[in-house]
């Protein structure tokens, strides 16, 4: 059996995290410390949300903060932020906007459809991981399926 060589592309950049570590390898990825990762699900529960719902930032030894842990080779396609804060807000914001657009994804096994009482929920979570006061949002009922859609679409009965 021939055997796979392992691919490798290193990080030949100067950008390491504010400990020293440098970007993983092959794929690049500069994961945050601890204590500047929230996980909706270590915080609200392990089965009710998946690892989809989280938000970070990550320290640079140079001072600088980032927002999204894939670091470039052209650093100029990153997007860096002068502070923490910064850097939470903006994982934040683009975070609530992945569960606005997942309360449209289709419902199912493996799915991270977000309910409207999840949305409600996850959306709470963020603002008071921030330190912002919650917002007042309310749960919508389902709308109720027009009457005509339990008719039949073909007459089965030729009377």
């Amino acid at each position: 059996m021939k055997q796979r060589k392992k691919y490798s592309n290193p990080y030949l950049g100067e950008l390491r995290r504010i400990d020293g570590a440098p970007p993983s390898d092959p794929n690049h990825y500069l994961w945050p410390l601890e204590s500047d990762q929230y996980w909706a699900g270590r915080e609200l529960g392990h089965h009710r949300f998946s690892s989809r719902w989280h938000f970070s930032a990550i320290a640079l030894a140079d001072g600088r903060w980032l927002a999204d842990g894939f670091v470039r080779h052209d650093e100029s396609q990153m997007r860096f932020f002068p502070t923490r804060q910064a850097a939470m807000r903006h994982s934040a914001a683009e975070l609530i906007r992945t569960i606005r657009h997942a309360r449209k994804w289709p419902k199912g096994y493996m799915s991270d459809h977000v309910s409207p009482a999840d949305y409600v929920v996850l959306v709470n979570w963020i603002l008071r991981t921030l330190g912002r006061p919650p917002l007042p949002l309310t749960v919508k009922p389902e709308p109720k399926p027009p009457p005509w859609a339990d008719l039949p679409l073909f007459a089965t009965d030729p009377a």
